[in-house]
């Protein structure tokens, strides 16, 4: 059901890149990955504040930080905080994610 809400967010032409994983470009692929490993199963906290967010002219934004993904279904597994980098769309004053970057 997560998946549900980030697939307002994510535009068409999404494309994520994971250091282990590599390239996704299909947005359904990127919902289901997701669905499968994620939801339920971890919670993702943002570091305090290592947020950077910087603008893109003419096009939208990039945020840059660090977020720690806890595993729900092990409460004693360590996590470490782990970069990020979004690119952000600004489709006629709506804001979707159109990249995503994951350095594990």
């Amino acid at each position: 059901m997560c998946s549900v809400k980030q697939a307002l967010l994510y535009a068409e032409d999404l494309e994520s890149f994971h250091d282990k994983a590599g390239l996704s470009t299909l947005k359904q692929d990127i919902l289901s990955s997701n669905e499968e490993n994620i939801c339920g199963k971890v919670t993702r906290t943002l570091a305090e504040g290592s947020i950077e967010v910087y603008p893109i002219k003419d096009y939208g934004a990039v945020e840059i930080g660090y977020s720690k993904f806890h595993n729900n279904q092990e409460s004693n597994a360590k996590s470490q905080a782990v970069q990020f980098i979004v690119v952000w769309k600004n489709e006629r004053g709506n804001w979707k994610i159109s990249k995503v970057i994951s350095l594990h």
